[in-house]
């Protein structure tokens, strides 16, 4: 398994609050966006961070218990700190074991799965625009400038019962896998993030080069974190 991070704080904002984990060895990934005033995400996102490389035991826990237990951390640590009152983040992890992706999520991170030149989005956005959505409450035209489109739903460190999304795909030869936060997929559609893997020929660096470009040239309104990761299928060679 080969993969890269990239990560930018774009045109607008002053810190980078996202994170990332990548650990090839272990075959887990992360990212996550955090919220809250002033380094408050900051500290929200890194908390996740933190938690991926000092737990020994993260490759034997269940999602359950990852989210969990950083979204306790989170929680005590905002009672502790006043200005660190309402942080928190999203988080989507995916750890891959026995040619499968297995899948934990909160919040508006991604991540997809990209095959034979198509693109799938594994995780489900947990904003109030989805929520709006799923009740019929608007329409697909109305979500895409909708005013509560980046508003979450869901994430840790809000409350203290959390419910996280749960999934597991099969791995095929040739599969790449995409984790971004929302200053990636906020600013490329679908559409262009797979022509820009076909593009580059799915080859990581350049293709995480030019994804980077292109949402920075789109406006860079957010901080741009996202990881890509090829050659994941345990048996033979890819073919690109």
């Amino acid at each position: 398994m080969k993969g890269s991070a990239f990560t930018d704080v774009g045109y607008q904002r002053k810190t980078n609050e996202d994170s990332w984990y990548l650990d090839l060895s272990k075959k887990i990934v992360a990212v996550a966006d955090g919220m809250g005033g002033h380094k408050a995400g900051e500290i929200a996102s890194q908390t996740v961070k933190k938690y991926l490389e000092n737990d020994s035991d993260v490759e034997g826990k269940g999602f359950s218990k990852i989210f969990q237990e950083i979204n306790k951390t989170i929680i005590l640590c905002a009672e502790e700190n006043e200005e660190y009152k309402g942080m928190g983040t999203t988080f989507t992890l995916v750890k891959i074991k026995d040619n499968k992706i297995l899948v934990g999520h909160i919040g508006d991170s991604r991540a997809y799965l990209l095959r034979n030149g198509k693109i799938m989005q594994m995780t489900t956005d947990h904003t109030m625009v989805n929520e709006l959505l799923k009740l019929e409450g608007i329409t697909p035209e109305q979500a895409k400038d909708h005013p509560y489109k980046h508003v979450l739903s869901r994430a840790l460190g809000v409350e203290k019962n959390i419910s996280i999304e749960e999934k597991t795909y099969k791995l095929e030869k040739g599969d790449f896998l995409l984790l971004s936060t929302d200053g990636l997929h906020g600013m490329l559609s679908d559409l262009e993030i797979v022509t820009t893997f076909i593009e580059n020929d799915y080859e990581i660096e350049e293709t995480g080069k030019n994804l980077m470009r292109k949402a920075l040239e789109k406006g860079g309104k957010d901080n741009i974190t996202f990881i890509i990761l090829g050659d994941i299928f345990e048996n033979g060679e890819q073919e690109q």
